[in-house]
């Protein structure tokens, strides 16, 4: 068993780290690393923002509009999201 990331892995945590450094909205991650309560307008912004870069439903399959991310892929866009200061509630996209 393998467990490094491929080149593929480590391309796609680079894209999604630079995604969220440059396109979570400012207010947004200064109210979760203040603690602060998310309005529903930063819910809603940060979906748009998902849906824009085609990756609004990270566990769905591509045929009903999801990313069809491997379980891998899944992980490391939680992982540089949570390092990004995106709250937990706004990364909520099981299947």
């Amino acid at each position: 068993m393998d467990l490094n990331y491929s080149k593929e892995e480590t391309a796609f945590r680079a894209e999604v780290r630079e995604f969220v450094r440059t396109h979570l909205p400012g207010n947004v991650s200064r109210k979760v690393l203040e603690h602060r309560r998310l309005g529903k307008d930063d819910y809603v912004g940060w979906q748009k923002i998902l849906f824009e870069k085609g990756w609004i439903a990270a566990g769905w399959p591509v045929e009903y509009g999801g990313t069809g991310w491997t379980p891998i892929q899944r992980y490391i866009f939680e992982e540089e999201c949570a390092a990004g200061n995106v709250s937990s509630a706004l990364r909520c996209q099981k299947p």
